[in-house]
C-alpha cells in the first residue's frame, strides 16, 4: 500500500480545507462552502477500501494526460485537462448479451469497458472539483468512457457452409470462429456529456500497451475471489469456459489490439 499511502499525502485534504476559509473570508462563501465539503468528500474517500482498489488498479497502469471534450459542442478544445489514473471494468452484461446477437447472426460482436478517471494530482482535483459534485465521483472515479473493442464481425449462418461429395457439411458457418477487425472506439457514458481523449500519442500509445498487458494477464486488474486473475480470467472463463471458444480465438483478441489505431485514442 506504499503508493496509495503516497498518493493521500500528496491529495492533502486540508488544502482544499484552507482555501475554502480564505475564499470565504473574501466574500465567497458558496464557493468556500464547496471546497469545504470537497475536502471532507476527498478525505473519507481516501479511507474506503474500493477507493484504494481502484488506485491500486490505476497506478499498475501509469498516470496519463487526459482531456475531457463536450460531446455534444464541436470545439476543438477539451473543457478539463490533467493528470490522471484509469479505472476499467469489462461490461459483464454487454458482453453477454452482445454474444447472442453475434451467434444468431444478428450483429458484430464487441467487448465493451467502462472507463473512469481518477484524478492524480492536487492541481487536477482543484479542476475536477470545479465542475462536478461529489456525488457524481463515487469512489474518487469519474466514469467518462464506454470502450468497444470488435471481436468479431458478424456472419450469416448457413451461407458458407461447406460440403463434401456426399452431401454432408463438413464445416457449419453457423458455428464460426471470432474474426477481431481491429475497430476500436471510445463514446460516452450515458451519464456524461464528456468524452476523455489521451492528450499526446505517447500515452495513446502507452494505453494501448497497457490493453495487451490486461488481456495477457501481465497486469491484473479487478482481482476477485472467484477470479483472482482478474477481468482477463473472467473474460477467458466467460468465452472460452461458458461459451466454448478456443484460446486461440482469445488470442487473436490480444493480437488484434496490437492493430488498434491509436490517432482514436488521442487529440493533441
Amino acid at each position: 500500500m506504499r503508493h496509495i499511502k503516497k498518493y493521500n499525502e500528496e491529495l492533502r485534504p486540508y488544502i482544499y480545507k484552507q482555501a475554502g476559509e480564505k475564499l470565504t473570508k473574501l466574500g465567497h462563501p458558496k464557493r468556500g462552502e464547496e471546497l469545504t465539503r470537497w475536502a471532507d468528500f476527498v478525505q473519507n474517500s481516501n479511507d474506503n477500501k474500493i477507493t484504494n482498489d481502484r488506485l491500486e488498479n490505476g497506478i499498475k497502469m501509469g498516470e496519463y494526460e487526459i482531456g475531457l471534450w463536450n460531446s455534444k459542442i464541436k470545439n476543438d478544445a477539451p473543457v478539463i485537462t490533467g493528470k490522471f489514473y484509469i479505472y476499467l471494468s469489462i461490461h459483464v452484461d454487454a458482453i453477454r448479451e452482445r454474444y447472442q446477437y453475434w451467434r444468431s447472426g444478428e450483429d458484430q460482436l464487441w467487448l465493451e469497458m467502462l472507463m473512469g478517471i481518477i484524478p492524480a494530482d492536487d492541481e487536477t482535483w482543484v479542476t475536477i472539483s470545479e465542475y462536478f459534485e461529489p456525488g457524481e465521483m463515487p469512489y474518487n472515479t469519474y466514469f467518462v468512457n464506454d470502450i468497444q473493442l470488435n471481436i468479431s464481425d458478424s456472419f450469416d449462418p448457413g451461407a458458407g457452409d461447406v460440403y463434401d461429395d456426399d452431401g454432408n457439411i463438413t464445416w457449419s458457418s453457423d458455428d464460426p470462429t471470432f474474426s477481431p477487425n481491429g475497430s476500436f472506439g471510445f463514446s460516452p457514458t450515458h451519464e456524461s456529456p464528456y468524452t476523455a481523449f489521451f492528450m499526446n500519442r505517447a500515452d495513446a500509445v502507452k494505453f494501448r500497451k497497457v490493453l495487451i498487458d490486461i488481456f495477457e494477464g501481465k497486469i491484473v486488474i479487478n482481482p476477485t475471489n472467484e477470479h483472482p486473475g482478474g477481468d482477463k480470467e473472467w473474460l477467458l472463463d466467460e468465452l472460452c469456459s461458458e461459451k466454448d471458444r478456443t484460446l486461440e480465438e482469445f488470442e487473436g483478441i490480444i493480437n488484434s489490439i496490437k492493430k488498434v489505431n491509436v490517432n482514436k485514442m488521442y487529440k493533441d
